[in-house]
């Protein structure tokens, strides 16, 4: 649930799961203090070579504003962690997570590093 606190086992096991798969779609979900803590590892997997995407449709366009001080303004409505949520997101954006803001956006993006893929890696 994402109101429920995160074990630190469970966000070892996330981080590990995240940083194998070397991908993560972070979507527009509620976000209480469970979820922070992983939004924490994907910003972690993220330092490691992890790709990570921010799924945000209906952000608007943040014109002059930095695009993390954008998305936390547009995710505080959701936030109830009291502001951490829109901080986790907030450094998601600084560490280099990519945002998608439609979905024909993201299955572009997606697409795009999945040709990238090494054939080792892609499992061939």
């Amino acid at each position: 649930p994402p109101y429920a606190p995160v074990s630190e086992a469970g966000q070892a096991t996330t981080f590990i799961a995240m940083r194998q798969a070397g991908r993560v779609i972070i979507c527009p979900i509620p976000i209480g203090p469970g979820n922070v803590a992983l939004l924490h590892a994907a910003r972690d997997a993220l330092a490691t070579g992890a790709r990570v995407w921010l799924f945000e449709p209906g952000l608007p366009d943040p014109g002059i504003t930095p695009l993390p001080d954008a998305l936390a303004v547009h995710i505080a409505e959701r936030d109830y962690a009291d502001g951490a949520g829109a901080s986790a997101y907030a450094d998601l954006a600084r560490a280099g997570a990519t945002l998608a803001t439609s979905l024909p956006d993201l299955m572009a993006l997606l697409a795009r590093d999945m040709t990238s893929i090494p054939a080792k890696e892609a499992g061939s």
